[in-house]
């Protein structure tokens, strides 16, 4: 099905759940349904579309890019950390979530559009001795680097794909929680043991799996 009933759309859409019956469904892709949204419904929240026509007719016709890359198909799944930028009317946008796990869009600067951080979700030593990197958003790489791992988040150059720095997960690295009840917060590390993390927010200290970190470089989200 090409389409979504309204009241069924992940809750950090943010949609009007009374305007329209159905909404467009997001393509098969890197992210998760609920932490992602379709190409064109990005388009329309920005208001440079008001129908799923009109999105369609302005990714076949003008540069919309994802990470560096034109895409064309309007429900392509954009997730968090994910880079669009609308070339045509010179915008750029980083798509985060806010401190209720919603999906937002951070206008940024060309420069910002250049790096993208990217969790480690596992790592493994590949025939030739070389580290395969499973990250999120999908992507596979090789390096040489062994001291990276999984947990840490690596800044990738876009859209050339190669590494730039490594933060690593550990004390005093600053986090945002990308799932649980904690979803949306970000925190500073003050402990890791194994599948958990204590963290501290606003003087309090807090408890959540390891899995839901996310290492962030300074300035990335304003909260």
């Amino acid at each position: 099905m090409s389409y979504l009933k309204r009241y069924a759309a992940p809750n950090s859409w943010q949609l009007p759940r009374k305007e329209h019956a159905y909404v467009m469904r997001p393509s098969p892709g890197a992210h998760l349904m609920e932490q992602s949204m379709p190409l064109g419904l990005l388009l329309k929240r920005l208001g440079h579309a008001s129908t799923t026509k009109e999105a369609r007719l302005i990714m076949l016709n003008t540069e919309v890019m994802v990470d560096g890359r034109r895409i064309k198909d309007y429900k392509f799944p954009v997730g968090l950390m994910d880079v669009v930028s609308l070339l045509n009317a010179n915008e750029h946008y980083r798509v985060l979530i806010d401190n209720k796990a919603r999906i937002i869009l951070k206008k940024v600067d060309v420069k910002a559009t250049k790096t993208k951080p990217c969790r480690v979700l596992g790592k493994r030593i590949i025939t030739g001795g070389k580290m395969q990197l499973n990250l999120s958003g999908g992507r596979n790489l090789l390096t040489d680097k062994k001291d990276i791992m999984t947990g840490d988040t690596i800044v990738l150059d876009l859209p050339s794909q190669k590494i730039g720095d490594t933060l690593k997960l550990e004390k005093g690295a600053k986090i945002l929680l990308t799932a649980g009840k904690h979803a949306g917060v970000v925190g500073v590390v003050e402990d890791i043991a194994e599948e958990r993390i204590r963290f501290s927010v606003n003087d309090q200290t807090e408890q959540t799996l390891t899995e839901y970190a996310f290492v962030i470089p300074e300035g990335i989200i304003s909260q």
